[in-house]
């Protein structure tokens, strides 16, 4: 029965998602999978895939998972290996039903030594805490329905695409937590306020494939410096919110493999920093 349910999983391919009764994990769609990624009963693997990212400092790759849970929440799960295998990283972020992020773990390297980073929430207040052998630092931040990453990963950013309301249109405001697995950097007062563009399509292998384009532009706090500074983003998804693709006014680009060129073939259209705030 387990086989059977697993073959059915590999002919449809994840991108359409697959459940077990048993609590049996689908086999990943040709990645490597996190020793942070769980699957229990009731279960669904709703996406499994790589954001190949090019163009810039950060050159990467982002092998992801996302599980969807029976009460309706996700969690995501992600190995980040960075250029020339300079880095390798992981990361598990969960969300509750709404898209609000619930808790998060990873495990990061700084400058040689392992770090592993956590995030917890209660009462409305993040708390994020980063340990190593040597390395130790602990941070809180208001976290009112606020979505967590844990930089460099790119792939937590497409759920404000998720959660957006097409019906209330225009620009919708999200609060964002976060600490880097990759070096000393905590954000604890992130906005990022979003817009759709438009629906398109993008031709793949002879299909014409609907996509979601949106433009953000995120204000960060160097807590170092006491300073803000804005970075701004397109992102790409299928019409179910499934992440495509990401671009920003510079050279940097994530495209899902076997998305690639999608971001010339549908032109970033970058926002200024005075259209959002």
């Amino acid at each position: 029965m387990h086989f059977k349910t697993l073959l059915s999983c590999a002919v449809l391919g994840v991108i359409s998602g697959c459940s077990t009764l048993s609590g049996e994990a689908p086999a990943p769609n040709n990645i490597e999978r996190s020793d942070l990624f769980q699957f229990g009963a009731g279960d669904r693997l709703e996406d499994s895939d790589l954001l190949v990212v090019t163009g810039g400092a950060f050159d990467r790759t982002e092998a992801f998972e996302v599980v969807r849970q029976p009460d309706g929440g996700s969690v995501l799960t992600e190995i980040i290996v960075g250029a020339n295998n300079s880095y390798k990283v992981q990361t598990r972020i969960r969300f509750d039903a709404d898209g609000s992020g619930i808790s998060g773990k990873g495990f990061g390297n700084y400058a040689g030594e392992p770090v592993e980073v956590i995030i917890t929430k209660a009462d409305d207040v993040a708390r994020i805490t980063a340990q190593g052998e040597t390395f130790s630092a602990e941070h809180t931040a208001p976290c009112d329905q606020c979505l967590m990453d844990m930089s460099p990963s790119a792939i937590p950013m497409f759920m404000m695409a998720r959660r957006y309301d097409e019906a209330q249109g225009g620009q919708q405001p999200f609060r964002w937590v976060a600490r880097a697995l990759i070096g000393d950097q905590v954000l604890l007062d992130g906005t990022a306020r979003i817009q759709k563009l438009g629906d398109y399509t993008f031709s793949k292998d002879g299909e014409q494939v609907p996509v979601k384009q949106y433009a953000f532009v995120e204000k960060l706090k160097n807590e170092q410096m006491g300073a803000y500074f804005y970075v701004a983003f397109n992102l790409y998804t299928t019409a179910d919110g499934k992440p495509l693709a990401f671009a920003t006014g510079g050279k940097t680009r994530g495209e899902r493999r076997g998305y690639e060129g999608i971001t010339t073939a549908l032109p970033g259209q970058i926002p200024e920093t005075d259209e959002f705030f």
